[in-house]
């Protein structure tokens, strides 16, 4: 991905024109093929937002989720810059794609506002080797995920913490980056709550 920002918008655009197979679902493939270039963190950045979402509550889409974000940013740090494989099952993943376009259309008033608040700021987090932090955050956040399905919103607060951090990927915001400790502090107060 080139060192420039790129409108979360433009993202959401081409989702919500994906009509989904002739089962009416959208896959995490169609996703992919949708992103086309804009890599391994638009990627991310699709998956943790929707886990972030409401749609986390539909049994196992904390687990897929996760299971991509791991993969992912793995591919990212031990691969570098090729193309993003995905296996055949998790590729073949579907949802509704009435279901996820109306979820793109709630959350569209928080890209708009992303998209005006973001700039290049503090890049130099994006640049080797400072970008193997994030990076390496991002896959043990999608690796926990899978575990923590079974506790209420854990899922849902991880993958918000990805969701900051990929915000500063594609846009080359560091300041989103650096936002992500807000989420993972709630998550370390919340099962510090929960395990007692």
């Amino acid at each position: 991905m080139s060192d420039t920002h790129t409108p979360l918008g433009d993202m959401a655009d081409q989702i919500l024109d994906a009509d989904g197979d002739e089962d009416g679902e959208i896959t995490v493939g169609d996703v992919v093929h949708i992103l086309g270039a804009r890599s391994h963190y638009a990627l991310l950045l699709a998956v943790s937002a929707t886990c972030a979402t409401p749609l986390s509550g539909i049994p196992g889409v904390s687990v897929v989720c996760g299971l991509l974000i791991a993969l992912i940013s793995a591919e990212r740090i031990f691969l570098g810059h090729r193309d993003v494989y995905l296996p055949g099952k998790l590729s073949r993943r579907a949802i509704s794609a009435e279901k996820a376009q109306k979820t793109i259309q709630k959350i569209r008033p928080y890209i708009g506002w992303v998209d005006r608040h973001t700039r290049k700021r503090f890049s130099g987090l994006f640049k080797a080797p400072m970008i193997l932090v994030p990076l390496t955050i991002c896959m043990i956040s999608g690796a926990a995920m899978p575990f923590l399905e079974f506790i209420p919103f854990t899922s849902s607060i991880v993958a918000s913490g990805v969701l900051l951090i990929s915000v500063g990927l594609v846009t080359r915001d560091g300041i989103f980056a650096l936002l992500s400790i807000i989420p993972y502090i709630g998550i370390l107060v919340l099962l510090a709550r929960v395990l007692g």
